[in-house]
């Protein structure tokens, strides 16, 4: 219901399902939907009855008329509708086979010219054409050139000389000097600008004739427009990359420091653990961890659980969102008045508003650091951490630790991959009648929703403070196989994020972790235990992917 995998292409605007086909029209029960669908004379029409062999069946033709019927007569009427479902009744020319249609085709409205007619002004009616704010400065001396200066609002200037200004013969105020100028030099319309703001220099016996402020203004706008058009040539190349990335500094091992043992016994390997439920936390009692980071669902209080961690000897940390538009700084004022011991930054945006907050930051993998200068440059934002971007495979990975320091570096050796971010709640959609909240009544704090896929494998769909859903991969990934060569590289930092594991399963797989991080358990026993308690086992996922990109016009060596 959330995606019809049934065909790749756009089909229209769907508007219900053919309950009826008689000699003069087609009767069809409307989508139960807040706005009814539009539909007017001339609409395209298309009804498809989809068939996975040999190809759906589709016919089609332009709405002559559409009649819309009362919900108390839709019963009655056809006795084939559903109850309390709303109807239309489409006719058509006499040319369309209504033969074609029968019971049950889906029907779309795929066309609409008087939609085509109002989008088309949009692009053809000067009216809607943006305008760039601009500023003039009209200046000059007797006897001298006049000068007309424009500053567009992205800080484009261009100055451009007219006649030489004359004396009037007649004392003029500043007052008609600056009507005079405004009404020759406002008449931007057919331009994309604006005029905001006039500035005139003028001494007050300057003649301004029409005719020359006109040719001044065009001349300056011209000469604005190819300034801002001017072709900026741009030679991007592979080589110019590399080029760049060598120049970026690197974090020298000291002398005599062999690499095998730059995370020797004398460094604690930190061990955090994110939870994605408050009861995920009374779990982890007792075991051999460092922190813990909460990335709970819409709804969830997180004071009561920051004091439980507290009570566990743990240092606490809170997980911003994903995605943080403009206006929605509220989840960030939640993090600012618990303050916890650390925050895990998921974007540029919550990375500005908590850089002068005083919590320590570490930085997730989904701010796409892929490179040494990214690394650079995030870490001198302020964040102590930073996880590498999913995108790399382990060469990528080890090719990275080569120009960073280790030691900055924090990983998940084993966390849920999310598939997707959506706008769209499948909770309030699937669960009620509303969209969103406050119509959906917070029915994703009541329920907990998975989403099955055609191979029959669940994947968990997670809601966060603004409504948005996550739906992460059933299926764990796992990184155990690199951490003997993650700790020759002085990575010492490791993240274990769960899912919706209940608190005995959490236990189990937290302590074969941790063991394995603290030498106590061979990877390969490691990865044996932890693969079975995985609901669907575990999963190598993207860094064990050995493709690597290849420059294909050089050809093979």
């Amino acid at each position: 219901e959330l995606v019809d995998g049934s065909f790749s292409n756009h089909h229209g605007e769907f508007i219900g399902t053919v309950v009826q086909v008689d000699r003069n029209g087609v009767i069809v029960e409307l989508e139960d939907k807040p706005v009814p669908c539009t539909l007017l004379p001339g609409d395209g029409i298309l009804f498809e009855e989809y068939r996975a062999e040999p190809e759906p069946r589709q016919t089609g033709s332009r709405l002559y008329k559409a009649t819309f019927a009362s919900r108390a007569g839709n019963a009655r009427e056809n006795a084939r509708g559903s109850a309390g479902k709303s109807q239309v009744r489409l006719e058509f020319g006499r040319e369309f086979n209504l033969r074609k249609v029968s019971y049950g085709m889906k029907a779309y409205r795929n066309d609409s010219p008087a939609l085509e007619k109002e989008l088309h002004k949009t692009f053809t009616d000067k009216s809607f054409a943006k305008h760039i704010p601009v500023c003039m400065t009209l200046e000059g001396s007797i006897g001298e050139p006049l000068k007309l200066t424009i500053l567009a609002s992205d800080n484009c200037a261009v100055t451009v000389e007219g006649a030489i200004l004359e004396a009037s013969r007649n004392e003029v105020t500043p007052d008609t000097l600056q009507a005079i100028a405004k009404k020759e030099l406002s008449g931007l319309s057919a331009t994309a600008y604006v005029l905001d703001k006039l500035e005139i220099k003028l001494p007050a016996n300057a003649f301004l004739p029409g005719k020359v402020l006109r040719t001044l203004r065009q001349e300056a706008v011209q000469a604005l427009d190819e300034k801002r058009l001017q072709w900026k040539e741009l030679a991007p190349s592979a080589n110019a990359g590399r080029e760049f990335l060598q120049n970026v500094s690197v974090k020298e091992i000291p002398a005599g420091v062999h690499p095998g043992l730059r995370s020797g016994a004398g460094t604690r390997r930190t061990i955090a653990v994110l939870v994605r439920r408050p009861e995920q936390i009374d779990a982890l009692q007792g075991l051999d961890i460092d922190k813990v980071v909460m990335d709970f669902d819409w709804g969830v209080k997180y004071d009561e659980p920051l004091e439980r961690i507290h009570k566990l000897g743990f240092e606490a940390g809170i997980a911003t969102l994903r995605i943080h538009k403009p206006g929605e700084n509220h989840y960030i004022k939640q993090i600012l008045t618990l303050m916890p011991e650390f925050a895990l930054v998921r974007n540029l945006g919550s990375l500005a508003l908590l850089k002068d907050s005083g919590i320590p930051m570490v930085g997730d993998y989904s701010l796409n650091a892929t490179n040494s200068a990214t690394y650079d440059w995030l870490l001198a934002q302020g964040l102590e951490k930073l996880h590498p971007s999913w995108d790399l495979n382990s060469t990528q990975l080890f090719d990275l630790l080569k120009n960073i320091d280790g030691s900055k570096l924090e990983l998940a050796l084993h966390q849920y991959m999310p598939a997707f971010h959506s706008e769209y709640c499948a909770f309030a959609r699937a669960l009620t009648t509303g969209r969103r909240f406050p119509e959906c009544k917070k029915i994703c704090t009541q329920h907990k929703v998975e989403i099955l896929d055609h191979k029959g494998e669940r994947h968990f769909l997670q809601s966060d403070a603004e409504c948005r859903n996550t739906l992460f991969v059933g299926k764990p990934q796992s990184a155990l196989k690199l951490l003997p060569r993650l700790i020759a590289q002085n990575v010492s930092s490791y993240r274990l994020e769960l899912l919706d594991e209940e608190p005995e399963s959490v236990r189990r797989k937290i302590d074969i972790y941790t063991q394995a991080i603290r030498g106590k358990l061979d990877i390969d026993t490691a990865i044996s235990k932890a693969g079975v308690e995985e609901k669907y086992g575990l999963s190598e996922g993207q860094l064990f992917n050995q493709s690597v990109w290849q420059d294909r016009k050089k050809g093979c060596d």
